[in-house]
């Protein structure tokens, strides 16, 4: 009984094939029979018939069901077994830039000029993220005009940056030393080498190398400390540049409020010279026309109506200069500054 229940089990191990099954359908069959031959020799004969039938068909039953695990365990579909196989090619060269963000610029020997990425080894992107500076002078140092060979998926190595599967140089590892020396942490989309480049990151993170020391502490999303300087005093000057932006601005409107003030003051001082103006001549007229009746009295109404200047050298020989806003005979032709003061 003890070598059926072991032998049926085996037949769910996938490393197995249909051998398993058939050792587990005798295993089940002897079981089978030796379960019938226990059963109590008071059970009547026809009852123990029924049982040992029974037996035989369960004994079936369990074995169909085992035969269709293991089949479809062992032989999975083509297509799908097709679809889960991804097909490799290895290309060496020799490299000759790298780019940050661990883009290696190589000349393979049979695809040519080739720009390599490494999917499952993440770097900070450029020398304003934390620690970007250091990785990328530890990864071009160690690359820059050495021979690596690139394993990268065939329909792959046409693409404008080919995802490498794997990037050896001499012999090693390159996703394992970056992450090791904490130059770089594992990416999600790290798969077969997985496990090694995990192991190898836990190591760094236990020595806080690199990254993982401080500031960085792992994250290579965040800013370096001279680039949080850097745009820390560049938003400053920007802020500063827009305060004395706004102050111009309040400066130009409070002249142009001034001018158009200026102006308005210049509209009625002309239009109180006009009126002025027109009252003297108003008060002309009527003193010529009451010269004959009032005699002295016609000459007093000239002397005491509005002067007018033409301009002021008549203003200072009738020692009238300086004249202000509103002074008889001030006039905006005398006032050429406009200040309200006339022949200064």
């Amino acid at each position: 009984m003890v070598l059926g229940i072991v032998a049926a089990s085996t037949a769910f191990i996938p490393v197995l094939n249909i051998a398993s099954y058939f050792l587990a359908l005798l295993a089940i069959v002897f079981a089978a029979l030796w379960l019938a031959e226990q059963i109590p020799k008071r059970t009547p004969g026809r009852t123990k018939s029924l049982v040992a039938v029974y037996t035989a068909v369960g004994a079936a039953v369990v074995s169909l069901v085992l035969l269709s695990v293991v089949v479809t365990v062992s032989d999975p579909p083509d297509e799908e077994s097709g679809s889960s196989t991804t097909e490799s090619t290895e290309d060496s060269g020799t490299v000759t830039t790298v780019e940050p963000g661990l883009l290696i610029e190589i000349a393979t020997e049979d695809h040519g000029d080739k720009t390599v990425s490494l999917p499952s080894v993440k770097v900070p992107a450029d020398a304003d993220h934390c620690w970007g500076s250091q990785s990328h002078e530890f990864l071009t140092d160690l690359l820059t005009d050495e021979s690596i060979t690139v394993t990268a998926p065939d329909d792959t190595w046409d693409d404008d940056v080919v995802p490498a599967l794997a990037v050896e140089i001499e012999q090693a590892d390159l996703g394992e030393m970056t992450v090791s020396a904490g130059h770089g942490i594992v990416s999600e989309s790290a798969a077969s080498d997985g496990d090694l480049l995990l192991r190898a990151q836990a190591g760094a993170k236990l020595q806080t190398l690199g990254l993982w020391g401080e500031p960085c502490e792992g994250d290579i999303e965040a800013l370096s400390p001279e680039a949080e300087e850097r745009k820390a005093k560049e938003a400053e000057e920007r802020r500063k540049a827009e305060e004395e932006r706004e102050r111009e601005r309040e400066a130009e409107e409070e002249r142009e409020r001034e001018e158009e003030a200026e102006k308005e003051r210049e509209r009625e001082a002309e239009e109180k010279l006009k009126r002025q103006e027109e009252e003297t001549e108003g008060g002309s007229d009527g003193g010529s026309s009451n010269d004959g009746e009032s005699g002295d009295g016609g000459q007093d109404d000239g002397s005491e109506s509005t002067a007018y200047y033409e301009n002021c050298d008549a203003a200072r020989a009738a020692g009238a200069a300086p004249l202000s806003r509103g002074d008889a005979g001030y006039g905006r032709h005398l006032d050429r500054d406009g200040d309200g003061v006339a022949c200064e």
